[in-house]
């Protein structure tokens, strides 16, 4: 009888602290299909993390790197494109410098977003980089369909539900 007694302490200490990790606020960033609302990813974010949306520029079929960065309240702003000079200049953005031989760098005009819309389709073939993750999105939903991205706080237990 001394053993089990002994024991509840232990057991009750244990509960509540995985009780209170289960209920801890957490950062996810999560993207759902916008028709069914269905959960297609989550993951673990911080603030001050960056994240990189892939793309293909349909009007000159040239790859385009956006830089997103996670801010303290949980949107989206801007950091930097980078793609071809042709795309900077119809994104409007005057000023970039070089990368390599075919891409530049600029910095757009400073945007937030507390949520992405993204219509996804083979052809502009989007992806999505969040820490050392790469999500085909284009692969997740039917062609031409559409999805957002964006940042929840949540409890850890149902923060990717």
């Amino acid at each position: 009888m001394r053993n089990v007694k002994s024991s509840f302490p232990v057991f009750v200490s244990i509960f509540f602290f995985a009780a209170l990790y289960a209920l801890a606020p957490t950062r996810v960033l999560q993207v759902r299909a916008v028709e069914t609302n269905a959960l297609l990813f989550c993951a673990a974010i911080s603030t001050g993390d960056d994240i990189y949306l892939h793309s293909i520029n349909s009007i000159f079929n040239a790859p385009v790197q956006d830089r997103l960065r996670v801010t303290a309240d949980g949107a989206f702003a801007t950091v930097d494109v980078v793609t071809t000079p042709a795309v900077m200049n119809y994104f409007a953005i005057d000023t970039f410098t070089p990368v390599d031989e075919s891409r530049v760098r600029g910095v757009p005009l400073p945007q937030r977003y507390a949520q992405l819309r993204l219509k996804v389709d083979a052809r502009g073939q989007q992806r999505l980089q969040v820490n050392t993750q790469e999500i085909f999105l284009y692969q997740l939903i039917p062609n031409e369909s559409a999805l957002t991205i964006q940042i929840k706080d949540a409890p850890r237990f149902s923060a990717c539900r």
